[in-house]
């Protein structure tokens, strides 16, 4: 696993992070033309959370957490105490609620991963025009 796995990981958090650049002057060199900048926006943003997802998979998340999610039962044995406590109990509340819908790890993790860049467009959006929180 070595040091491939430190180098992939750390292409995709590179790859991110010159997305983001190259975003950030585009949206800087087409100052006067708002729709076009929300517009680089949005397929930014998408790609971005797409590659964020994409990163469990190489992660150190997979080595901790992938074991962890397959040990957890479903919301039953949660509410009946069956769960490793040296994890927190929202996470683990949260795996316990996919695999009770059959979610495998990868559909967890997309899962949450959606969420969180459907929380963080909103706020994003709300800043950008101006709005507090």
């Amino acid at each position: 696993m070595g040091f491939r796995f430190f180098s992939t990981y750390l292409n995709l958090i590179t790859l991110i992070s010159v997305i983001l650049l190259a975003a950030m002057a585009l949206e800087w060199l087409l100052a006067g033309f708002e729709r076009i900048q929300n517009d680089v926006f949005k397929i930014v943003f998408c790609v971005v959370a797409v590659l964020f997802t994409a990163k469990y998979y190489y992660g150190p998340d997979i080595t901790t957490y992938a074991p962890l999610y397959d040990e957890i039962g479903n919301l039953r044995s949660f509410f009946a105490g069956n769960y490793p406590t040296s994890y927190e109990v929202g996470y683990v509340f949260y795996c316990s609620f996919c695999h009770s819908l059959g979610l495998s790890f990868w559909g967890m993790t997309a899962l949450l991963s959606v969420l969180l860049f459907i929380a963080l467009y909103c706020l994003v959006k709300r800043l950008r025009y101006g709005q507090a929180p």
